[in-house]
C-alpha cells in the first residue's frame, strides 16, 4: 500500500500513523522484516477474523452490511419501509423512459455512482452479495427478477466507454487524402526552339549561369 507517497507493506500500514509528523518518525525506524513476517504468512492481520465472521453471516442470508434504500433493519433483520415505492418507480423509470443517469440521479436525489449502485443491488431481489459471493437471503424482495435483469441488460450499454468523436475526426483527417487535380500538361505551350549559338555566346551563357548558382548557395 502507498499511504503519503511511500510505499510500506499491509502491515506495517495497518499500524502506522495517520499525521504526517508521527509517520515520517515511524517509517524511518529500523524493523526487522522476520518481526512481521509471521503476520503476512498467516494472515493475522487486522480486519481478518471480522471478515471471516461477515462471510459466514452471508452465508446464511443475514444482514452483513448496512440497509439499502428501501429498507430499514429491524431486530437484525430488513424490512420495506416507503422507499421501497422509491425503489420500484427508479427501476421502471430507467426501464421504460430515456433519461441519462445524471438526470435520473437527480431526480430522485441520488449521486451518479449511489444511482448505479442501487441499479446493481441484487438485495432487491431477496439476495445478500458478499465478497463476490451471492447467497439467498432472510428478507423479502422489492423487485421481480424480470424487472431487475432487464435494467442490468439496459445499464450495459449506459456503463460501456464510447468512442470519443474527435478521435474519429483525427483517424478520417489522417487516413483519407484530399483529391489532387489532375494537371493536363498537353495544354501547356511549348517554349520556342532556341537558334545554335556561336561557341563564345555558349561559353558566356554557361558562366553567367554557374555565377548564378554560386550566388544562390554561398
Amino acid at each position: 500500500m502507498t499511504k503519503f507517497g511511500v510505499d510500506i507493506c499491509s502491515v506495517c500500514g495497518t499500524f502506522s500513523p495517520d499525521d504526517p509528523g508521527k509517520f515520517e518518525l515511524y517509517v524511518a525506524e529500523k524493523i526487522d522484516w522476520r518481526d512481521i513476517d509471521s503476520f503476512r504468512k498467516l494472515g493475522q492481520l487486522p480486519g481478518v477474523k471480522q471478515k471471516r465472521g461477515m462471510k459466514r453471516k452471508a452465508k446464511t442470508g443475514a444482514l452483513v452490511t448496512r440497509a439499502p434504500m428501501g429498507y430499514d433493519v429491524k431486530e437484525g433483520k430488513l424490512v420495506h419501509n416507503e422507499d421501497s415505492v422509491k425503489v420500484r418507480s427508479l427501476f421502471k423509470d430507467f426501464l421504460n423512459r430515456d433519461f441519462s443517469l445524471n438526470v435520473l440521479s437527480k431526480n430522485y436525489g441520488l449521486s451518479v455512482n449511489g444511482l448505479k449502485k442501487v441499479l446493481q443491488n441484487r438485495t432487491y431481489l431477496g439476495e445478500i452479495k458478499f465478497d463476490s459471493e451471492i447467497h439467498k437471503a432472510e428478507h423479502k424482495a422489492i423487485l421481480s427478477p424480470e424487472i431487475f435483469y432487464a435494467v442490468q441488460r439496459k445499464l450495459v450499454g449506459y456503463l460501456r466507454p464510447r468512442k470519443k468523436e474527435h478521435a474519429n475526426k483525427y483517424v478520417l483527417k489522417k487516413t483519407v487524402e484530399p483529391l489532387k487535380e489532375k494537371v493536363d500538361t498537353d495544354s501547356f505551350e511549348k517554349p520556342d526552339e532556341k537558334v545554335d549559338e556561336s561557341d563564345d555566346e555558349k561559353k558566356g551563357s554557361r558562366e553567367k549561369e554557374e555565377g548564378l548558382y554560386k550566388s544562390i548557395f554561398d
